[in-house]
């Protein structure tokens, strides 16, 4: 099934902005962000195996192995600049997704955004015990990603919580390669309170790009991109830069 679900596409686009969800996200999270974006940005957002309309599909085995899937589904649409957007777990998966993108298709005018995650070569602040439930919920309330009703109704929390902790376990397993650095530019986006992620932490994101590099925080948590969507999305719709 495909992997890429469109929330905005135009017969013209200048740029296509495509989404990677966090761990337990799904692609209607980025739902509303054509409504902040010029009307010229196609936005599509990635729909993992076993999230959300992908249910009944086996959750992924791999990090890399996922990613390789989204660059595939993504070839098709490299004709113009592509900005790969990913938050938290979904960095992580952009970031390889660039990667293999730069490989099969060197000429494709793509960039990296980078959000709510360390470097790969940073270790990452997972809860030590995920196989228990209350405590996967208790880590989930303090990032602030997941409606408090949901974490409080049983029902729910047995469908979110194996997700989640799948998505968790594909991080931990994912063992950084330095090599081969990114050519096209990284921005790196973080909010100033994040437990998870901070900012000397985005700006280690800087040693994965022989391109250019930019971060910025804003005021806010691990979902600081929830009240601050406007403004991130100023800056992303503002991509590629004049004289790129």
């Amino acid at each position: 099934m495909n992997s890429l679900r469109r929330h905005h596409a135009t017969d013209r686009p200048r740029l296509r902005v495509v989404c990677f969800p966090h761990a337990g996200g799904s692609a209607s999270f980025f739902r509303a962000w054509p409504d902040a974006l010029p009307a010229d940005v196609d936005v599509f957002a990635v729909q993992y195996p076993g999230h959300e309309d992908r249910i009944s599909e086996p959750l992924a085995d791999d990090l890399r192995s996922l990613a390789a899937d989204q660059a595939e589904s993504l070839a098709p649409l490299l004709d113009v600049p592509v900005l790969l957007f990913g938050h938290s777990m979904g960095a992580l998966v952009a970031f390889e997704t660039a990667r293999r993108i730069e490989s099969l298709v060197p000429r494709a005018r793509i960039a990296l955004a980078v959000s709510a995650a360390t470097a790969p070569d940073v270790s990452r602040d997972l809860p030590d015990d995920i196989d228990t439930d209350d405590v996967l919920a208790d880590h989930l309330s303090r990032l602030g990603g997941m409606a408090p009703e949901v974490l409080a109704d049983p029902d729910m929390r047995d469908i979110m919580l194996p997700v989640v902790r799948h998505d968790y376990r594909l991080v931990r397993r994912y063992r950084d390669v330095p090599e081969p650095r990114l050519r096209c530019p990284i921005l790196a986006f973080c909010g100033e309170d994040d437990p998870a992620a901070g900012y000397a932490d985005m700006e280690r994101w800087a040693s994965r790009t022989a391109g250019r590099f930019s971060s910025r925080a804003f005021a806010g948590g691990h979902f600081y991109l929830v009240p601050h969507r406007s403004e991130l999305l100023k800056e992303l719709g503002a991509w590629p830069p004049s004289g790129m």
